[in-house]
């Protein structure tokens, strides 16, 4: 038989097992608030954002570097 599947790599398997679905605890939504932050923006949120820079701007062409890092000064 296998191993129970984990959420993510950092967290153990006997933890996600004490926990009733749905429910985690206020260790794990701490812990994983302070990780969301400290690992910053996904690659998904900062294209997003970029693309907003670029339309608003009037889909002028060229300047997809500039938004990219305005996206991620902004995130």
């Amino acid at each position: 038989m296998s191993e129970p599947r984990r959420r993510n790599d950092r967290e153990p398997v006997n933890q996600i097992a004490n926990t009733p679905a749905g429910e985690a605890s206020a260790t794990e939504n701490a812990s994983s608030s302070v990780e969301q932050l400290a690992a910053g923006p996904t690659h998904d949120e900062l294209a997003r954002r970029a693309y907003q820079l670029f339309e608003e701007r009037g889909r002028e062409p060229g300047r997809d570097w500039e938004d990219w890092f305005q996206a991620e000064r902004e995130l």
